[in-house]
């Protein structure tokens, strides 16, 4: 057997003969992927925002159709979910950054 390190991971190559005594490791079922800690914490935004009217929001500003946005607010929809909250985040930072300075005076 052959073992080769890439950037990615480990890669084993074998021919047919060996590949019977090849032992694979098992990935455990509790280490979520890079997707599944994206869609959580997608759903875990999505419930402390339930009532704000984040939703509406982005079916009213054409952003998601209503049924996207649901879904997107309940973690299940990762691209366009991601999406979504990447223009709210941008959107948010328009109104507030050109505040800072007002803020940052008033306190000094």
């Amino acid at each position: 057997m052959l073992f080769s390190q890439l950037s990615r991971g480990a890669v084993l190559q074998t021919d047919g003969a060996q590949m019977g005594k090849a032992r694979i490791p098992k990935l455990s079922h509790s280490q979520a992927g890079g997707l599944h800690t994206a869609l959580k914490f997608m759903e875990v935004i999505g419930k402390h925002v339930q009532s704000s009217g984040l939703q509406e929001a982005w079916v009213e500003g054409n952003l998601l159709g209503p049924t996207t946005a649901e879904k997107a607010i309940a973690g299940k929809s990762h691209d366009k979910g991601m999406r979504a909250h990447k223009i709210t985040d941008q959107a948010m930072w328009r109104i507030l950054l050109p505040q800072l300075p007002n803020f940052m005076s008033a306190l000094l």
